[in-house]
Formats: C-alpha cells, sequence, structure tokens
C-alpha cells in the first residue's frame, strides 16, 4: 500500500461509519429495543408516581385522624373523671343516709 492510502485508511478507521456489512435486521432490533427500553421506563416511572401520590395521600389522611384520635381520647379522659366524680357524689350520699 502506498503511504497516502495507509494514512487515509487510518483516518478513516477513527470515525464511526455504518458499513453494508450490518444487516439491516440488527439496526431494527436495536432500534426496536431502544423503544421498548423507554417504553417500559415510562410505565414503570408513571406507576412509581402513582404509588407515590397514593402513600402520601393516606399519610396525610392518617395525620388528621391522629389529631382526631387524640381529641377523642382526651374528652373520653374528661368524660371518666365526671364519671367518678358522679360515683363519689353518689356513694356519699349513700353513706349519709344509712
Amino acid at each position: 500500500m502506498p503511504p497516502s492510502e495507509k494514512a487515509s485508511s487510518a483516518s478513516d478507521e477513527k470515525y464511526w461509519h455504518l458499513d453494508k456489512k450490518v444487516p439491516v435486521s440488527i439496526i431494527f432490533a436495536m432500534i426496536f429495543q431502544t423503544i421498548l427500553v423507554i417504553y417500559i421506563g415510562t410505565t414503570w416511572k408513571t406507576e412509581v408516581d402513582f404509588r407515590l401520590a397514593n402513600l402520601e395521600r393516606q399519610n396525610s389522611e392518617r395525620q388528621s385522624q391522629e389529631g382526631r384520635i387524640i381529641v377523642m381520647e382526651q374528652q373520653l379522659r374528661y368524660i371518666v373523671e365526671s364519671i367518678r366524680r358522679v360515683e363519689t357524689l353518689l356513694d356519699g350520699q349513700r353513706m349519709q343516709q344509712q
């Protein structure tokens, strides 16, 4: 090979190129795989976003219920204290009547 051909072939090897030796089926398979990966990725992301939104909604509902439960517990304590006072008064009246 003459030196000029060696230089041009060396410079050609540096750059990527598509040759006619590559079957069309491989090109289509790569394109199909790329599209499939993108589709699966977006589907997965959508599902994860949906689950995350549900978890955040449930968490906010629990927090609002937690406040209501605390209020109900406090009200129950007041009711129990009132009942004890009434029982104490009734026991005191019974003792006076005997």
